[in-house]
């Protein structure tokens, strides 16, 4: 079977079946290429982007012309999963300054999401984008103290974590 079609058929439920197809296709000649390609399709959006973000944490760079192609999916209609794989990359890509207005413009958006996941993951890429580009700092701590007041406990939990990250990396 092609990556494509694994991917078709994976039941977007199982952890061990997506796992079996990176297995299976993570040595393939363009596996990432594949990937970005397959982040664009509707059926495909959700276990490319999580197979993307697994190979990233699995030690995966993406060279340039990735991390352009990367920056191009914020463009389009997206599941709350394949966004939530998005938000969860930026801490593994510097987002080239060509990107960077979009990107925030992203995350930003994603901060007001319906998933509690995606506006979580949000935050986080509130600060990774502002740990890149200072001019984002300006306003950080009033946009997480406002979150806190009003967010469930799985988003405070993870602003509390970028607040200590800010305090250790910004001092």
């Amino acid at each position: 079977m092609t990556l494509q079609d694994d991917i078709q058929t994976w039941d977007k439920k199982s952890k061990q079946d997506i796992l079996d197809v990176y297995n299976r296709h993570s040595g393939d000649a363009d596996f990432v290429g594949s990937l970005l390609d397959l982040s664009k399709h509707d059926d495909c959006s959700e276990g490319a982007t999580w197979l993307l973000k697994h190979a990233l944490e699995n030690g995966l760079e993406l060279n340039d012309q990735h991390i352009n192609v990367f920056c191009g999916l914020i463009e389009l209609e997206l599941s709350w999963q394949s966004k939530l794989h998005i938000l969860q990359i930026l801490p593994f890509i510097i987002v080239p300054a060509e990107y960077k207005h979009q990107m925030m413009a992203f995350i930003r958006q994603s901060t007001e999401d319906e998933n509690k996941f995606v506006r979580a993951w949000a935050y986080n890429g509130l600060y990774e984008l502002a740990n890149t580009y200072p001019e984002y700092r300006d306003g950080l701590s009033v946009i997480f103290d406002a979150a806190q007041e009003t967010e469930p406990p799985a988003v405070k939990a993870r602003i509390r974590n970028v607040k200590k990250s800010i305090a250790k990396n910004w001092s």
